[in-house]
């Protein structure tokens, strides 16, 4: 949103969102967060973001590289490959906040499990194993 914009929204409106701002507690009564959350955005906090055709540059080529769920890695090997395919002016940054889960941070990114994927060297491996029993017939 435009800067300009921006601010005459919040002076036609400058009481609800004062009071909204009030309910906030400052950080010295929020309570530590006890999870774990990564942040993976599309640039350091000194760059901005580019666009893209469809997304913004970083979230394109986020998809681009997720291959609909068939990367392997971690969420660094994520961020590093995504960085990798931008221009040196945005990089993107993977943060954490709360309690640090080394297992969290080495999962394959997005998904809900960690069932190997189709076409893996892990799936692979598994089906070869599978496939290499002998059966015996009485």
């Amino acid at each position: 949103m435009p800067s300009g914009v921006a601010l005459r929204v919040y002076q036609m409106n400058r009481e609800f969102y004062d009071q909204l701002q009030a309910k906030i507690p400052d950080d010295k009564s929020a309570s530590p967060v006890k999870a774990s959350v990564l942040l993976l955005s599309g640039c350091q906090d000194n760059q901005l973001s580019q666009d893209g055709t469809f997304n913004g540059l970083f979230t394109g080529t986020l998809k681009t590289v997720w291959n609909g769920g068939t990367f392997d890695g971690s969420y660094r090997r994520l961020r590093t490959a995504i960085g990798s395919k931008m221009p040196p002016d945005q990089t993107p940054k993977l943060s954490l906040v709360g309690a640090n889960n080394p297992a969290f941070i080495a999962q394959r990114p997005f998904m809900l499990d960690d069932a190997p994927k189709k076409g893996s060297s892990v799936a692979k491996k598994k089906k070869k194993k599978k496939g290499s029993k002998k059966k015996h017939k009485k």
